[in-house]
């Protein structure tokens, strides 16, 4: 049988939890294995995971049953709120993952996957960034009212990328994007990052939301989540074959939205 350490790989480590502060530390999947059970059916899949280096702007892409991890997390909040909201987001985003029949998401489970969804970009930006990521400034408001805070939006839609020779992709990208802030001579170009957290069949996009900028929608066949509208929200898997070519650096750029 195969050493579990065989079957693991810390990329990342800090002295106190992110969220916090305490010092009895563990170790955080980038991604829970749920995620990589739930799309293979398996106990103990094989993934296909792409990772993205900053600041040497490299990918790392690996396959087999190793999974990354990152010592970010004491063991109170892992075993905690933590090991509460993954099994939240989990009964909810499993379907979509797999991409099955069309998912009814109530208010509360469009509340859970934003929360799991800005745990997981963070963990993996604050690991990626050698801990400077601007999330950073969330997790303990994240951790005390278990939920995304109401300036991050968080959408559903369909993978970014391609199948890699027949695989499905999985992992957390950041986007250096743009907004354009005005038009003609008088506009204003100003840096936005966003997140991909790439789950096979199906993306969350998580982005920053401006009170007074509105932003033009993601690119089609993205649902709002959060922040959520208070009704359930149908979210149907894509039918529909993937886009040719694989997009391994997506940089989107939005515009302000136009007004009346």
């Amino acid at each position: 049988m195969e050493n579990r350490l065989q079957l693991t790989r810390c990329i990342y480590s800090e002295e106190r939890c992110v969220f916090c502060a305490a010092e009895e530390m563990t170790e955080e999947h980038l991604l829970p294995g749920w995620v990589f059970r739930a799309i293979q059916r398996s106990r103990r899949p094989r993934v296909n995971v792409l990772r993205y280096h900053l600041p040497a702007n490299e990918f790392d892409d690996y396959f087999g049953y190793r999974q990354d991890t990152a010592e970010v997390v004491c063991g109170t909040c892992n075993c905690g709120w933590i090991s509460r909201l993954d099994n939240a987001a989990s009964q909810a985003l499993k379907p979509l993952i797999r991409g099955e029949n069309p998912v009814l998401l109530s208010p509360s489970d469009q509340r859970n996957i934003a929360a799991w969804c800005l745990k997981v970009a963070l963990v993996n930006d604050i690991a990626a960034r050698n801990g400077t990521s601007r999330l950073r400034e969330h997790a303990t408001e994240l951790m005390r009212s278990g939920e995304a805070p109401a300036f991050l939006e968080v959408w559903h839609g369909p993978p970014s990328m391609e199948p890699m020779d027949g695989l499905a992709i999985f992992g957390v990208l950041p986007n250096q994007g743009k907004l354009v802030l005005g038009r003609g001579r008088d506009a204003e170009v100003v840096p936005l990052l966003s997140w991909s957290v790439m789950l096979g069949y199906c993306d969350l996009l998580l982005r920053p939301l401006f009170r007074w900028i509105p932003l033009e929608d993601p690119p089609s066949g993205f649902r709002r989540l959060w922040p959520s509208s208070g009704a359930p929200l149908q979210i149907s898997p894509r039918t529909d074959t993937l886009p040719t070519g694989a997009h391994c650096v997506p940089a989107p750029s939005w515009a302000e939205a136009a007004s009346g």
